[in-house]
């Protein structure tokens, strides 16, 4: 098979069914509810490990960007956030709970993720400015108070969304009593963060110095 169909759909396969799966099925085989209340769990654990992903693709690791390809790699990175955003929309729907700091948390992360989907779609990505006008020059006029620096710091309000995630998790009562599951839980958070604050970190110090930097065309820039 060619290698430009095999290595996406492995990608693929790895994050949306084999990351999530350790925690789906510690979840069922431990809490004892309706199929109907476990695939509402599901949902949010699918939503949550998606965005773990997308922390761990944000750090742009090598060996992920020469086996897929940079464009390739943006293109999982941005379509996860979609579908993990849909998934948690399906979450908060269906779900239901008397405790106040549970939904509280629950809803600000949903707030905090749909608004840095939305905003990366626009600022930080040619998903709508490179097939609508009205948006490019609107982004256009957005650029100087909406500079780089300032949408990846609004950007990493993803984080702060994991982090009242976790909270939400956490608060549960009946599935903090699932020791095996919650110490997964953690781990997976553990790891993404751990990646993201050192790894990631030390790798970024590795800078380059821009010697040359010439347009070829309207939408190709050569950079040296």
């Amino acid at each position: 098979m060619n290698k430009r169909l095999v290595r996406p759909t492995l990608v693929w396969l790895i994050i949306l069914v084999i990351l999530p799966l350790p925690l789906i099925w510690l979840l069922n085989a431990g809490l004892t509810d309706s199929f109907h209340n476990l695939l509402i769990y599901d949902l949010g654990l699918f939503a949550y490990t998606y965005w773990l992903t997308i922390v761990y693709l944000s750090t742009r690791p090598k060996w992920l960007e020469r086996w897929l390809g940079l464009p390739k790699m943006y293109l999982v990175h941005g379509l996860l956030g979609v579908c993990a955003l849909a998934l948690a929309l399906l979450h908060s729907q269906l779900s239901f709970s008397m405790q106040r700091w549970v939904v509280l948390t629950g809803w600000l992360a949903l707030y905090l993720a749909i608004g840095g989907v939305f905003y990366a779609a626009f600022f930080l990505s040619g998903w709508l400015v490179d097939y609508s006008p009205r948006a490019a020059k609107l982004k256009k006029r957005l650029q100087r108070p909406f500079n780089h620096r300032v949408s990846l710091w609004l950007h990493r309000l993803n984080f702060v969304a994991i982090a009242l995630i976790w909270f939400h998790v956490h608060l549960i009562p009946r599935l903090y009593q699932l020791t095996g599951f919650i110490i997964l839980f953690d781990c997976y958070t553990l790891v993404a963060y751990c990646w993201q604050h050192f790894v990631a970190t030390d790798l970024a110090k590795n800078k380059g110095r821009v010697i040359g930097n010439r347009p070829l065309s309207p939408r190709v820039q050569e950079v040296t």
